[in-house]
């Protein structure tokens, strides 16, 4: 589940097994063994040998053994969410697709993450020795939470070809679909409800210095919009978020080049994210040539994955937020924009009661669950202020992925959590706990 791809014996077999194939054939089959007791053993089609979890699991996975010893025999784990996990008996580790799968299959895993989950497919041999794949389950039949999102399960579908639109798009009706067209503008709902935009590229405007987003709604009102598999990018324009408002879903779809992704800036909240990939946050230092920066006193832009200002009844679920630091990035200079690698410059979610003490105002009803988290001056940064107690808040099973500069916060404060549960880091398992700041 690391990148939706098959694994593959690749050269006939000669060479370790890795997770990069789109289709089926010969290479990408594999008779599993019942040994029983729980175990398996797996003979690779392209060679006829046994999968071994060779050096007794320390070198990659390889098909190239002609009998079943220890080094062969793996125990099936079901993980309950249509994915097993193959827990390797020469070391008790379980076999991952090492970087995203873009590195060989090794057993060097004592937790099981998205890297460590794979999909059973059965597949039936024609008289051509061909394979004859089965359907590939379709992206709104994964289930959030049980892998990673990236650019293979967000955005617009590969292969689809897009109508260009420039300017805005404006709605005309409730319940309206936009699909399949790239927008160099925002698409502006106004007040009408219930509109679907789908499969599409949404740039947002060149900046103006006027505050706006890729998709905007009359009083910040979306009115039960739902977003699938697109792609939010801004045009480097520091005022155009991503998604601003309350009243929406989004699924499956990519924000990226943004100051923040979703700016939950209304009271009416209603907000559920599911399988996004939030990364890349927009970040420019103060410039005079951009239209309505503010003076050049040290301002930047404070990119968040998720900026809550206020509202209640927001669900966060499964989504991939946030990426790598590069070195030196951010702060080398004044006018300028820097290069930020894939990260966001302040945290993945930023929850401040920010618009002012009163009741009404404050941050109630947030579940925070199954995603990947990693960079930001915090990956969670939760900030106390104006009487908001966050005993409504729930933070639980999520993978950090560890940060290799500044801080290396993860979770910020967090006063008074209604539920603060297994929290964990991807690479190890290990627990996260909260640093809780001044």
């Amino acid at each position: 589940m690391a990148n939706m791809l098959y694994v593959t014996a690749e050269n006939a077999g000669n060479a370790p097994l890795i997770a990069n194939r789109a289709a089926l054939s010969g290479w990408e089959t594999f008779t599993v063994v019942d040994l029983g007791n729980g175990l398996v053993a797996l003979r690779a089609a392209a060679n006829g040998l046994f999968v071994c979890a060779d050096n007794q699991g320390k070198s990659p996975l390889i098909a190239n053994r002609t009998t079943i010893s220890t080094w062969e025999s793996f125990q099936l784990v079901d993980n309950h969410d249509g994915t097993v996990s193959l827990r390797s008996q020469a070391n008790n580790a379980f076999v991952c697709a090492d970087s995203a799968g873009a590195s060989p299959l090794i057993a060097n895993r004592q937790a099981v993450g998205d890297w460590e989950k794979f999909m059973l497919i059965s597949v039936t041999n024609t008289s051509s020795g061909a394979v004859a794949p089965p359907t590939a389950p379709s992206r709104a039949q994964l289930v959030p939470g049980t892998y990673r999102p990236s650019s293979s399960t967000t955005g617009p579908v590969s292969g689809s070809t897009l109508r260009t639109i420039n300017g805005n798009l404006n709605i005309a009706a409730h319940r309206q679909v936009v699909e399949n067209v790239e927008v160099w503008g925002s698409v502006n709902l106004g007040a009408y409800e219930s509109v679907i935009v789908r499969n599409s590229i949404i740039h947002g405007t060149a900046a103006t210095g006027a505050l706006t987003a890729c998709i905007v709604g009359a009083n910040d009102n979306l009115r039960e919009l739902v977003v699938e598999d697109c792609r939010l990018t801004g045009q480097s324009n520091p005022w155009c978020e991503g998604i601003r408002g309350a009243n929406y879903t989004i699924r499956r779809s990519e924000l990226d080049n943004l100051p923040d992704a979703l700016s939950l800036t209304s009271p009416l909240g209603n907000v559920t994210a599911e399988a996004c990939w939030i990364h890349n946050g927009l970040y420019q230092e103060w410039s005079a040539t951009t239209p309505g920066m503010p003076p050049a006193s040290g301002y930047y832009t404070h990119t968040d994955g998720v900026q809550f200002h206020r509202g209640s009844n927001y669900v966060f679920r499964g989504n991939m937020i946030g990426g790598t630091r590069v070195p030196g990035a951010h702060h080398t200079g004044m006018a300028a924009q820097i290069a930020s690698g894939d990260d966001l410059y302040n945290s993945c979610f930023m929850i401040k009661q920010e618009v002012d003490d009163s009741a009404a105002n404050r941050i109630t009803n947030v579940l925070i669950e199954k995603n990947w988290l990693m960079g930001g001056a915090a990956s969670i940064n939760i900030a106390s202020g104006r009487g908001n107690n966050f005993s409504s808040t729930v933070i639980r099973n999520n993978r950090f992925i560890r940060s290799t500069w500044g801080s290396q916060l993860y979770i910020l404060r967090g006063p008074g959590l209604a539920v603060l549960d297994n929290n964990v880091f991807d690479d190890t398992g290990e627990p996260v706990t909260i640093s809780r700041g001044v």
